[in-house]
């Protein structure tokens, strides 16, 4: 007896779960506005485009110190660009050698003047990143490099 009443009791409760209803997902029903952590209309540039960024970097880049690291590996630096132009230095990601944190640290504390990002015709700050692959391989192109 107490089995047949244990197998109607698994019985109703197995109905009762296969009878809810799934009710399809209406997209977006629960989003109202959809907002970006860092809107910007223009990005900040680097006077004369990401080619003379990379050709900055390259003729101030210590190449001495680049050699003497052994490291083979990707990291990134990223910092800011200020609404007046000005390149700050934020930090290094997934670091490789405190060397080249510093390195990079200098080379963007002398940076010349950014055009700023904008938005809403407002110069705003914005963040910027680069990638850097170790070991190194040059790719600015102009005269002395080639």
């Amino acid at each position: 007896m107490n089995k047949i009443s244990g197998l109607l009791f698994l019985l109703f409760i197995s109905v009762n779960v296969f009878c809810q209803l799934e009710e399809p997902l209406v997209p977006d029903s629960c989003v109202e506005e959809v907002k970006f952590i860092n809107p910007i209309e223009k990005i900040a540039i680097f006077p004369g485009g990401n080619d003379a960024l990379i050709c900055f970097i390259e003729n101030n880049l210590n190449w001495e110190l680049l050699n003497k690291i052994d490291t083979i590996g990707k990291f990134y630096v990223a910092f800011i660009i200020d609404s007046t132009g000005i390149c700050q230095y934020q930090s290094t990601l997934r670091s490789i050698d405190e060397r080249l944190n510093e390195e990079y640290k200098r080379i963007l504390n002398m940076s010349p003047k950014w055009t700023p990002a904008k938005l809403n015709d407002k110069n705003v700050p914005s963040s910027f990143s680069l990638a850097v692959q170790l070991p190194y391989v040059r790719k600015c192109k102009n005269e002395e490099n080639e």
